[in-house]
């Protein structure tokens, strides 16, 4: 049963993402702006018409512009497969290499900040339900719904004030002293982590702050309607201790929406990390997605929106086995 499901699960997301991916690969070609001219040095942009045109088709040759694009998207999809992005223009250096230590940034904060949601959403949620209707719901209410309201950069900017500019408390901007590797080049990786740590501060609150939002809403509004239901109220005839009833009986219960929205949050967490990694100057796949955008460096934009891709695709598949775990009424079908 659950091999017979695995495979109908992979089969589905092998079909979604071949379809996602296609789209995004025309999208991307669909950009405006010359990638070949992006990529002539000077002296080549001022030859002679005739010989600008030699190696204009050279070089869009060298970059397989030349062939139809259901043959440019199937041989991107092939290397893709192999795990060969192909070279970036702008850095003239494999994107697997480009991409080794972004990535691994982003998913650090991404990290550390669904973690940090997670443990403040859960009880701030169950607290708000069980005192719901007074001062302390309502103070949750309102300032989780600043959370969900406020774009990200202005979130950002307001917490760049406060704790940067007037607080003082954190740097504005950076991801570590740029120094760091020059005066201390046998680092150990706990001692990059501490330089980078100040630095890491302001994009992780911001993103906390927005990832509380939608999550202690949710897990208030099925805290309140688990208890409301009869089993709940049973367990209280019982005479179980409240403590009992909220965690092992209601949150129990209501864990299910919980978990939806995990997955959605932490996606959520990821794109909205591009904005806030320009914002901050951190150097992570957000930041270095856009500035692949303003140089039309497309393998690099095209390997970023795959992998961002496979993890939602990947995240949605485990979501699936998490319910089994949490809920033996869902069975794998």
């Amino acid at each position: 049963m659950l091999l017979r499901y695995l495979a109908k699960r992979l089969i589905y997301l092998v079909v979604v993402f071949i379809v996602i991916s296609m789209l995004i690969f025309i999208v991307y070609r669909m950009v405006p702006g010359d990638p070949v001219m992006m990529h002539m040095n000077p002296e080549e942009a001022r030859l002679p018409p005739a010989a600008f045109e030699v190696v204009y088709n050279e070089i869009r040759a060298r970059l397989g512009l030349d062939r139809a694009l259901p043959v440019q998207y199937g041989i991107w999809l092939s290397n893709m497969v192999r795990g060969d992005f192909g070279l970036s223009l702008s850095h003239n250096m494999p994107v697997t290499t480009v991409l080794q230590g972004p990535i691994m940034v982003t998913l650090q904060l991404n990290f550390i900040a669904m973690i940090l949601v997670i443990i403040i959403c859960v009880p701030l949620g169950i607290s708000s339900a069980v005192k719901r209707g007074g001062i302390y719901d309502n103070t949750i209410q309102t300032v989780t719904l600043m959370g969900f309201s406020l774009p990200s950069f202005i979130t950002a900017i307001l917490f760049v004030m406060i704790f940067s500019v007037w607080l003082g408390l954190t740097p504005v901007s950076g991801f570590g002293n740029p120094l760091f590797a020059i005066q201390n080049p046998d680092a150990t990786s706990w001692e990059i982590f501490l330089d980078r740590f100040p630095f890491m501060i302001l994009p992780i609150s911001v993103m906390v702050f927005m990832g509380l939002a939608g999550l202690t809403r949710l897990i208030r509004v099925s805290m309140i309607d688990a208890l409301s239901q009869d089993y709940t109220r049973t367990a209280r005839a019982k005479g179980l201790r409240e403590g009992a009833v909220i965690f092992s009986h209601a949150f129990r219960n209501a864990q299910l929406p919980f978990v939806t929205a995990i997955a959605g949050a932490f996606i959520g967490l990821l794109t909205g990390s591009i904005i806030l990694e320009e914002l901050f100057s951190v150097s992570g796949m957000g930041r270095l997605f856009i500035d692949s955008l303003r140089t039309l460096d497309f393998n690099v934009a095209l390997a970023i929106s795959t992998i961002f891709t496979v993890l939602t695709l990947v995240g949605y598949l485990l979501l699936d086995f998490v319910y089994v775990l949490i809920d033996p009424r869902v069975k794998l079908e």
